[in-house]
């Protein structure tokens, strides 16, 4: 008996210490202010005070859809290999979609070209589609470093291996 009631007087102080230990680490890690406390992040995560957007939203906050800079009217000012040229376009965005933008009035034309947001966001690529009985492929550029836009696009007759014209163009909001 008196070998049991030794046992349990010799474990009580490591409970004691170990249980004090724990309570004391538990305290000192909530003592470390949380930087994400007042830092709202609508469509993304706060991780150590900063927001991580979802895909398809940028911002400080990830409140803003990265396909909204592209849309509206734009000057354009080509130089093509088949001369030159300025016109308007306009691009126009889905309501119901992260990704979906239409392109009017490329290459002066009426016709419509459907697109897609690129990976990064600074992008709106737009795979080659018949237009006026050609065939035409564009990006459509944001550059962050200078907040301007520019084109580039090439022209195909239909089925065709090289485009027989090609151009890049500097866009301004009018």
């Amino acid at each position: 008996m008196n070998g049991i009631i030794a046992s349990i007087r010799s474990t009580q102080p490591q409970k004691v210490t170990c249980w004090t230990l724990l309570m004391i680490l538990l305290a000192l890690g909530s003592c470390r202010p949380d930087r994400c406390k007042n830092v709202p992040c609508e469509f993304g995560t706060c991780v150590e005070g900063n927001c991580i957007c979802q895909s398809g939203y940028e911002g400080e906050d990830c409140s803003e859809r990265q396909i909204s800079k592209f849309e509206g009217y734009f000057q354009v000012s080509e130089t093509c290999t088949a001369g030159s040229d300025s016109y308007t376009i306009w691009v126009g965005i889905s309501d119901s979609s992260l990704y979906d933008a239409r392109l009017s009035g490329i290459w002066g034309q009426p016709d419509t070209l459907v697109g897609l947001l690129s990976a990064d966001g600074n992008a709106l690529e737009f795979d080659r589609q018949p237009i006026v009985g050609k065939e035409i492929s564009a990006r459509l550029f944001f550059r962050p470093s200078e907040s301007d836009f520019s084109l580039s696009y090439e022209v195909y007759d239909v089925g065709a291996m090289q485009p027989f014209d090609v151009c890049t163009a500097n866009l301004t909001r009018p």
